[in-house]
């Protein structure tokens, strides 16, 4: 079982740091807003659409991969800003522990890119809540059209508050039902979609974030938009 707490360190471990404080929000904000945007896009294709098979399985997997970003951009960008940890957000959810400042562990994180262990963040207290724990306090009482509405209201309420607690608030509310969704859409669990994402960044940034290897990426994805996208069929 993997704790809150793992998954934040890694995040944490592949973010630009920014010269200005100032960007961290700006980052998370409108890249949360855009992955959304990108979410429901899939999700009305997935479930509106009249997909075939092998089209429906390219846009579950493409689901997953969009939900794990989400995730990532309220662990890193946004709640380095606001200075609270994914671990805070999981605690807002079961309440088991009261709202209060945490600081950022920044020493844990160079070390492990100087031994280039990223191992070495996972030295975790044992009694730390398991991610698996999104998926126990999901029940039957879910409806699809009242939760891809709140991911759109959560975002909209996270970029239009500047209060901490708040932002804190509606971020537990988003991972919730981005929990809900993989499970009772995609009959995946959190910890699953963020097991696959740690094993992404594990790839892309091996030794911590660098800028080289993201402006690379930018270039990649440019000539991606600029090609012929993939044909997604419905059936006749």
């Amino acid at each position: 079982m993997s704790p809150f707490t793992s998954y934040g360190n890694y995040a944490r471990r592949t973010m630009n740091s920014f010269d200005i404080n100032e960007l961290k929000k700006m980052n998370g904000e409108m890249e949360i807003v855009g992955e959304i945007g990108e979410l429901v896009d899939l999700l009305k294709k997935y479930k509106i659409h009249n997909l075939t098979e092998e089209s429906k399985t390219i846009i579950r997997k493409n689901l997953e991969i969009e939900i794990g970003d989400i995730v990532w951009y309220l662990t890193a960008s946004l709640s380095s800003f606001y200075h609270f940890t994914f671990t805070d957000i999981g605690d807002f959810i079961v309440q088991k522990k009261p709202l209060q400042k945490k600081s950022i562990d920044e020493g844990s994180i160079e070390e492990s890119a100087k031994r280039r262990d990223p191992e070495y963040l996972m030295e975790v207290e044992q009694n730390e809540i398991p991610i698996s724990y999104l998926n126990q306090i999901i029940n039957d009482d879910y409806c699809f059209d009242s939760e891809w509405k709140s991911l759109v209201q959560s975002a909209c309420e996270i970029i239009y508050s500047n209060n901490r607690e708040e932002v804190l608030e509606k971020s537990a509310t988003l991972l919730l039902t981005l929990s809900k969704i993989a499970k009772m859409e995609l009959g995946i669990s959190m910890e699953k979609i963020l097991s696959q994402n740690i094993e992404k960044l594990k790839q892309r940034y091996e030794t911590g974030f660098d800028s080289n290897i993201a402006s690379s990426r930018i270039q990649l994805l440019t000539d991606y938009k600029s090609s012929e996208p993939p044909k997604v069929y419905e059936k006749k």
